[in-house]
């Protein structure tokens, strides 16, 4: 029962790009633009099946998907990638040609970033033992976050910080990092 289901499933799928292939085929020649932009739920199982999307630019995912790393580094459209709970404790990104980034820190101790990056987004609850590893201690990077500035490893020689929400703020301990560079 289990491998019908899967056959069933497979099918159902293939069917579903079919259409959304023609349908953007058919755009195209309209006038519009093709598909360059998909957030990914539950709809994947295996990150590979998006290869059917060759102009696929911008992806978010809401889950950890098979193959998901392997389809990253093979795609070097992808400019722009969300991840949220993927339950890692380590993500890889190193042989990605992402330049913004967006990623959920729960859970993670490690965080390696490619050296195409310009921009990193945290969510979620960063832990303070974090590493980070990314070209230059961060030097040409931009990192955004929210409320608060979290206290991370590797960011030493960061370009700039963006933050939205601040409730509370310690600019003495900014000045600190600051002045120390």
């Amino acid at each position: 029962m289990g491998k019908k289901f899967l056959k069933i499933s497979e099918m159902l799928l293939r069917k579903q790009m079919q259409v959304m292939n023609l349908w953007s085929l058919r755009a195209k020649d309209e006038g519009y633009e093709p598909i360059t932009k998909m957030i990914i739920g539950m709809i994947f199982d295996d990150a590979l099946h998006l290869r059917v999307f060759p102009c696929l630019s911008s992806l978010t995912v809401t889950r950890w998907h098979k193959n998901l790393f392997e389809y990253l580094n093979a795609n070097p459209f992808i400019r722009e990638f969300i991840i949220e709970n993927h339950g890692k404790s380590k993500l890889d990104f190193s042989k990605t040609s992402i330049h913004r980034l967006t990623v959920d820190m729960t859970g993670l101790d490690e965080l390696v970033l490619n050296e195409d990056l310009n921009m990193i987004s945290l969510t979620g609850q960063v832990k303070a033992c974090c590493k980070i590893k990314a070209r230059d201690a961060g030097k040409y990077l931009i990192l955004k976050c929210d409320e608060t500035v979290p206290k991370l490893e590797g960011l030493e020689e960061l370009n700039a910080l963006h933050v939205t929400a601040v409730t509370k703020i310690d600019i003495e301990d900014i000045y600190r990092k600051i002045s120390e560079a």
